[in-house]
């Protein structure tokens, strides 16, 4: 598992897997989860919570 880990760092280190965005380099992590406006699940609506959210609020 470890080498996996290793190559996809290598060869993909953003990678799409039809369902959701994997990062497999730490810089990248760091990134994606400091920059709120250009990293937000809201911008797809695929954060659940966002939109329970919503109906709570009406």
């Amino acid at each position: 598992m470890y080498d996996w880990f290793k190559e996809m760092r290598k060869e993909s280190p953003v990678y799409y897997d039809g369902k959701a965005w994997n990062l497999f380099k730490y810089s990248d992590c760091k990134i994606v989860l400091n920059d709120h406006k250009r990293f937000s699940s809201n911008l797809t609506g695929y954060n659940d919570k966002v939109e329970q959210a919503k109906t709570y609020r009406t």
